[in-house]
């Protein structure tokens, strides 16, 4: 599909994530001479491999397969929890937007220790507890401009024929008031609180990493309604929406593990 003729929405997530992607390579460029192999989790639509396709040969997989007229190369469809690659395959793994989707995130991090090499790399770009908060806020500008079409949509269905068989799609008064959550946290509090720098690092502590560095990338609201446009001057003021981990193998935890 070309560019052009995406939605708005997807068009404007496309230049959000190679701006990020930019700012993600800049911080691995100097290293790509080790990167021969890169695993993409969540490759979604592709947008990104052929990005990373400049510091190596990608991988790139997701549970389902996104309707594209070229699927990234080498692509399979594969979950997270169960990955079908050997041991210690690849150099470097990436993600974007893709854990907090994960409901079994302690087995997904096993396989990613089990595929990666001992020294490989793993860059992981999450939402921020900003980027929720934006995302509440513009939810109800949304609504406004969603009641506005419903009352257009009524008044033409008012007009037409009484035999005519269209139908409003109805949706319960707290599915109206509030915006799905996001990930698979099981409210919106649990989400903004997992959703923190403090609690990502945290996590990924507990599942067997290091965190050799934190780095802002751009402060946003949702694709839907543009309200904040992408930059880094709010990211870097410490307001991120999306920030980047870049961590390694806790071997300090294996050498334990072993003991035991």
């Amino acid at each position: 599909m070309m560019a052009k003729s995406l939605p708005f929405d997807i068009r404007l997530a496309h230049r959000i994530r190679a701006r990020e992607m930019d700012l993600v390579l800049r911080e691995v460029i100097q290293h790509r001479a080790r990167f021969r192999r890169i695993l993409e989790i969540g490759a979604g639509d592709g947008f990104q491999s052929p990005h990373l396709g400049a510091i190596g040969k990608v991988f790139p997989f997701d549970v389902v397969r996104h309707s594209s007229d070229a699927p990234p190369r080498r692509f399979l469809m594969a979950s997270a929890e169960r990955m079908p690659y050997a041991d210690r395959s690849f150099d470097l793994i990436y993600s974007s937007n893709v854990i907090e989707h994960i409901e079994q995130r302690q087995l997904a991090f096993e396989e990613m220790r089990r595929v990666s090499a001992e020294d490989a790399l793993f860059l992981h770009v999450l939402p921020t507890h900003i980027w929720k908060l934006l995302s509440v806020a513009v939810y109800y500008p949304l609504k406004v401009v969603a009641v506005g079409r419903r009352i257009l949509q009524k008044a033409h269905l008012a007009e037409l024929p009484a035999e005519s068989s269209a139908v409003v799609p109805q949706r319960s008064f707290m599915n109206h008031f509030l915006p799905r959550i996001h990930g698979t946290a099981p409210s919106h509090t649990k989400e903004f609180i997992e959703f923190r720098i403090s609690s990502w690092e945290r996590l990924f502590l507990e599942n067997g990493f290091s965190c050799l560095r934190t780095i802002a990338l751009l402060t946003y609201s949702p694709p839907e309604m543009p309200l904040f446009p992408p930059n880094q001057w709010l990211a870097r003021a410490g307001l991120p929406s999306s920030v980047l981990f870049v961590l390694a193998k806790n071997h300090a935890r294996d050498m334990a593990k072993a003991v035991t």
